[in-house]
C-alpha cells in the first residue's frame, strides 16, 4: 500500500520574476486508498512539473496527477491515468481515535541512501496546528528514532493509515503527522466533486482562563468558559457577525472551557477545530456567545480561503509571482517567496525594513470589522 513518488519540480525564481528556477528531482512515499488514490504531503510535491509513481520492487514508472493539492491542509491526493497500476495494491484502512491513543506505530520513510526504511513510533500528543491562513488542521506528534526525511511519509497504526507526514524535529525526535481524520474530511469535502477546501475563519482570540477580574468584568459566572474575542478582521467568517470582546461559550452546541479547548475522541482541542474540521465552506455555524453581559445565540455561513487574504502572501507555490517592468526597473509585491530568495538565513539576510512589514503587515487582507 506504500509506494515511491518521483516528484520533478521547478520552483519560481523571485530575485528573477520572468524566470523560472532549476528543475529539481525528489524522493517521496504515498499512501494508496480507497478509489484507486494515494495521498502524500502537498509540500511533499510542491512546485512539481511531473510526478511518477512506482510500485515496490518494481522498475517501471506511472504517471500521476494531483487531483487535489491543498497547501492549507499540507495533504494532495494523486491519481494515476494508467489504473493497472492499481492491481495488486490493497488499499489502505484508515485509523481512528481508538486504534491509535496509546499503540505504537510504523513508519515507512526515506533514509539519506535512498532506502526505503522501517521505524517504530509512540504517539506523544494531538493537538490543532495552523497552517496559512489560519487554517487549523489536527496534527498529531510521534516521538520516533529516526535521524532524517519525515515530509510526506505514511504512518500506520495497527496496519491502519493514521497520518501523513509533514515533518520531523532531529534534535527532539518529534515527526509531525498530519491526522487521518483531514483525509476524511477531504474526501467528504470533494464528494461531489467541487472540493472547496477548509472554511475561512480567522478571528483573533485570547483564553480566558481562571482570571477572576477578568471574568467578573465580563459578566461571566462559576464554571463557564469560552475564549475572549480580540480582533475581527473583514473578510472572515463571522466577521458581520462577531465582535471584539466577545466570548465564545459554544460552538454548535459543544461547552467550550475556560482555555477555549473542546473535548474531542483526541483529547483537548483548540475551539476554531469545531469549525474547519467539522464543517464546511457554505454550511452554517451557531455559537452562543456573551456580549455586554448579555448572552446570545448568534450564526452565520462559512466562507471559502479567498484567493488573496493577506496583504504578504504566506505560500511560495503556485502562482508566477506578479511583477512590473517599468523605466527599466522590476516591481513586484512583497511575498514571503521573494524573502526566502535571501537565502535559508533570509530573516537575518533580507531588507530590514522589509522584514518589518512582513513581522507587522502579514496577517490580513483588510480593515478590523466590528
Amino acid at each position: 500500500m506504500v509506494v515511491d513518488i518521483i516528484v520533478t519540480s521547478q520552483k519560481h525564481d523571485y530575485a528573477s520574476p520572468w524566470q523560472k528556477g532549476q528543475i529539481g528531482r525528489t524522493k517521496a512515499a504515498g499512501c494508496v486508498i480507497e478509489g484507486n488514490r494515494i495521498v502524500t504531503s502537498s509540500y511533499a510535491i510542491a512546485d512539481h512539473v511531473l510526478l511518477e509513481v512506482l510500485k515496490k520492487g518494481e522498475s517501471r514508472k506511472y504517471t500521476a496527477h494531483a487531483v487535489i493539492n491543498d497547501y492549507h491542509t499540507g495533504l494532495a491526493i494523486l491519481s494515476v491515468r494508467d489504473e493497472g497500476f492499481f492491481v495488486g495494491l490493497k488499499p489502505a484502512d484508515l485509523s481512528t481515535a481508538d486504534r491509535m491513543i496509546g499503540r505504537s506505530a510504523r513508519v515507512y520513510a526515506w533514509d539519506s541512501l535512498s532506502s526505503m526504511k522501517e521505524y517504530t513510533a509512540e504517539l506523544a500528543n494531538s493537538s490543532l496546528r495552523f497552517f496559512e491562513p489560519n487554517c487549523g488542521i489536527l496534527m498529531h506528534e510521534f516521538s520516533t528514532s529516526m535521524n532524517d526525511g519525515g515530509n510526506g511519509v505514511p504512518v500506520f497504526v495497527d496496519g491502519n493509515l493514521a497520518g501523513i507526514s509533514t515533518g520531523l524535529n532531529s534534535e527532539t525526535k518529534t515527526l509531525y503527522v498530519i491526522s487521518v481524520e483531514v483525509l476524511r474530511r477531504m474526501r467528504r469535502d470533494s464528494d461531489d466533486g467541487n472540493y472547496e477546501g477548509v472554511p475561512f475563519f480567522w478571528i483573533d482570540s485570547a483564553d480566558i482562563q481562571s482570571n477572576k477580574n477578568l471574568r467578573d468584568y465580563y459578566g461571566m459566572t462559576d464554571g463557564e468558559g469560552g475564549v475572549l474575542i480580540t480582533e475581527v478582521p473583514a473578510g472572515s467568517s463571522g466577521s458581520d457577525v462577531l465582535k471584539a470582546n466577545d466570548i465564545v461559550l459554544s460552538v454548535d452546541g459543544t461547552i467550550l472551557d475556560d482555555n477555549g479547548m473542546y473535548d474531542s475522541p483526541y483529547g483537548k482541542l483548540n475551539y476554531i477545530g469545531l469549525i474547519q474540521m467539522n464543517r464546511f465552506v457554505g454550511e452554517s455555524v451557531s455559537m452562543k456567545i456573551l456580549r455586554g453581559g448579555k448572552r446570545m445565540q448568534v450564526g452565520f455561513k462559512l466562507r471559502p480561503v479567498p484567493l488573496r487574504c493577506c496583504h504578504i502572501p504566506l505560500l511560495s507555490y503556485g502562482p508566477t509571482p506578479l511583477y512590473v517592468i517599468f523605466g527599466g526597473l522590476v516591481f513586484q509585491e512583497l511575498t514571503i517567496g521573494y524573502l526566502e530568495a535571501f537565502g535559508d538565513e533570509w530573516k537575518q539576510r533580507a531588507d530590514k525594513r522589509l522584514l518589518y512589514y512582513y513581522d507587522n503587515e502579514k496577517s490580513h487582507s483588510a480593515e478590523k470589522a466590528g
